[in-house]
């Protein structure tokens, strides 16, 4: 199984498709204080930014909004 690689560490190569982990900034309301959490999203690397990729289609994120990555596991065969 893979670890969490933080960005600041290294890149996947350019659209290898990823996991990967959001800082959302206030993503939590605990005891009325706004807490930062993590979103978890599918997404691909682009040189300059990341595309969220998803059912809905693709969504741009700013680099600064992803903190850690993953490679994808290779998938099951399929008899």
């Amino acid at each position: 199984m893979s670890e969490w690689i933080p960005v600041s560490e290294r890149l996947p190569d350019e659209g290898v498709r990823c996991i990967i982990a959001m800082r959302i900034p206030g993503r939590f309301v605990i005891d009325g204080e706004p807490k930062d959490g993590y979103e978890i999203a599918f997404s691909e690397w682009h040189g300059n930014r990341w595309e969220s990729v998803s059912l809905a289609g693709k969504t741009t994120l700013h680099p600064s909004m992803v903190r850690h990555w993953m490679p994808l596991p290779e998938p099951p065969d399929c008899p």
